[in-house]
């Protein structure tokens, strides 16, 4: 004799229907509200519009395949479209977070930067570049891995904030619920 089935749950009922009200409300080619788009196009496309907000998205390649240069990438151009941004970094400090950053929206040379051999033009595009990440919502921290990977599980989902200070400050942020 088969068993009865289970009724689901009124909060499992109550957030199917607001899922398909959403579904029905989205319109054509517009993609959902809670989608960051990644700015790579192609990429976009592939990803529906682009990365789904409260996702964990995971890079994963070999050793110098570009993983941190495409997350970087995709931060700042989250960043220029005035999404708020946080990049962590535990491979990098936070200034050569941002020195990479600087090459890679002035379509500077990162050699040529950290030597000194920027022409004129160079230059000029990487103080611009500088101007518009001034002015971005774009946190970077970097050197935090540690302490970030010890601390994920107490904060179940709340963002956090790892800055350098004297001494190391952490904790939750309130800014970024």
């Amino acid at each position: 004799m088969p068993r009865p089935t289970k009724r689901p749950r009124a909060g499992t009922e109550s957030l199917l229907e607001s899922v398909v009200a959403q579904i029905d409300q989205r319109e054509g080619d517009m993609p959902a509200t809670d989608t960051v788009p990644t700015g790579f196009g192609s990429l976009d496309r592939i990803l529906a519009g682009g990365l789904r907000r409260k996702d964990l998205v995971v890079l994963s390649g070999d050793v110098g395949s570009g993983k941190s240069a495409l997350a970087l990438a995709m931060a700042v151009r989250a960043a220029g479209a005035r999404i708020p941004t946080m990049f962590f970094s535990g491979e990098m400090s936070a200034d050569r977070v941002l020195e990479r950053a600087l090459a890679l929206e002035g379509r500077a040379a990162i050699d040529d930067m950290r030597q000194g051999r920027l022409d004129e033009e160079s230059r000029a595009s990487v103080g611009a570049a500088a101007v518009r990440l001034r002015h971005s919502p774009l946190v970077v921290r970097g050197g935090c891995w540690s302490w970030i990977h010890s601390s994920l599980p107490r904060h179940r989902g709340r963002p956090l904030v790892c800055r350098r200070e004297t001494p190391w400050q952490f904790g939750p942020s309130k800014r970024w619920r």
